[in-house]
C-alpha cells in the first residue's frame, strides 16, 4: 500500500474522490459535500495535534486516529461508517453541536476495532457494533452503543 499526506480534504461540486489500496494521511479537516469512495484496503489517517472537523456523510474502509491529544469533531446529524478497521487512541471524539448526536458506525459485517484511551461525547454508534473504549477512556456523556471500562476493568477481544 502506498500513501499520500495532505493538509485538508475538500470534496465538492459533484466530485467523486475514490481511494483503493491507498493510505491517505490528513493533517487538517475533512469536508465532503459530494462523493467519497473508500474501497477495500484503503485507510484514512487523521494525524497531527490540530483539531480536525469531519463534515458530510462518509464511508471509510479503515479509519485511524492515534495522535495524542487530537480532537476530531464530526458534523452533527451525519453518519461516518467504517467497513474495515477502526483504530483510535489518545483522541477526543465529539459533535459539532453539544448535546446533539453525530453517528459513528462500525460495520457488523467484517468490521474490527482497536480502541485505546479515548474521550467521547455526543456519539451514537447504534447503527453498528458496540464500540469498546480502552483503559483510561472517558465517557463525557450522551453516547449510545459505547462501552467504557470501569476503573480496573480489562476487555478481552476475540
Amino acid at each position: 500500500m502506498t500513501g499520500l499526506a495532505v493538509g485538508t480534504v475538500v470534496i465538492t461540486n459533484k466530485a467523486v474522490f475514490q481511494i483503493t489500496n491507498q493510505s491517505l494521511t490528513v493533517n487538517g479537516s475533512w469536508t465532503n459535500r459530494a462523493t467519497f469512495l473508500a474501497n477495500t484496503n484503503s485507510t484514512v489517517v487523521f494525524s497531527g495535534a490540530n483539531a480536525a472537523t469531519v463534515t458530510g456523510n462518509n464511508t471509510f474502509y479503515n479509519l485511524t486516529c492515534t495522535s495524542a491529544v487530537k480532537t476530531v469533531v464530526f458534523e452533527t446529524g451525519k453518519t461516518n461508517t467504517v467497513l474495515g478497521q477502526l483504530t483510535l487512541s489518545g483522541v477526543t471524539l465529539k459533535s459539532t453541536v453539544d448535546g446533539q448526536y453525530t453517528y459513528l458506525t462500525l460495520s457488523t459485517n467484517g468490521g474490527s476495532q482497536q480502541i485505546g484511551a479515548v474521550t467521547v461525547q455526543d456519539n451514537n454508534a447504534g447503527g453498528g457494533q458496540l464500540l469498546l473504549a480502552g483503559p483510561r477512556s472517558a465517557n463525557n456523556g450522551h453516547n449510545v452503543n459505547w462501552k467504557f471500562p470501569v476503573s480496573g476493568t480489562t476487555f478481552f477481544f476475540r
